[in-house]
C-alpha cells in the first residue's frame, strides 16, 4: 500500500542494472568521495569493483576542485565570512568502455560565518562542511548517473 502511493525510505535508490556494479577511476579507493560513492550505491544494493572487467558502469573521476574564497572582511581586515567551493568533474562509461554522455561537472558552493572569537571552532566547522559538500556532490553524481541511464 506504501509503495502505491510513492512512498519510498529517505536515501533509498532504484539503480539500473549498470549501475550495480561501478569502476571508480581517476581517484584513491580509500578517498572521501569514494566512500561517498559507496554508501549511495549501498542504499541501492550496488557495489564498487575493483576490476573495470567486473563493471557494468565506470565512473572516472576527470577533475576535482576545493576553494575557499573570503567574502567580507571585518574593520581590522580580519576574514569575516568564507565561501567553500567544491568542483567535481566526472565522465560515465559503459563495461564495454563507451562513452554514455559528455563530460558532467557538479559545483556545490557553500557560504559560513568566520567567528574571529572561536578560531578552533570554526576550522572544525569548516570541515564539517566540506565534508558535506562531498556527500552532496556523490548524492548529484548518482542522480545524474542515474537520469543519464533511464
Amino acid at each position: 500500500m506504501l509503495a502505491g502511493c510513492g512512498f519510498k525510505l529517505r536515501n533509498s535508490v532504484d539503480l539500473p542494472a549498470d549501475m550495480k556494479t561501478v569502476y571508480i577511476e581517476g581517484v584513491s579507493p580509500i578517498s572521501e568521495l569514494v566512500q561517498n560513492l559507496q554508501a549511495q550505491l549501498a542504499f541501492g544494493d550496488g557495489r564498487i569493483v575493483h576490476d573495470p572487467k567486473d563493471a557494468g558502469l565506470i565512473l572516472a573521476i576527470l577533475d576535482q576542485k576545493e576553494d575557499r574564497r573570503v567574502i567580507s572582511l571585518d574593520n581590522q581586515g580580519k576574514a569575516n565570512e568564507f565561501r567553500l567551493i567544491y568542483r567535481l568533474q566526472f565522465a560515465l562509461r559503459n563495461g564495454g568502455g563507451k562513452e554514455l554522455a559528455s563530460p558532467q561537472e557538479v559545483t556545490i558552493t557553500k557560504e559560513y560565518f568566520n567567528d574571529q572569537v572561536d578560531v578552533i571552532g570554526k576550522s572544525d566547522e569548516e570541515a564539517t562542511i566540506r565534508r558535506e559538500m562531498h556527500k552532496e556532490a556523490a548524492r548529484r553524481v548518482m542522480d545524474r548517473t542515474n537520469a543519464i541511464l533511464n
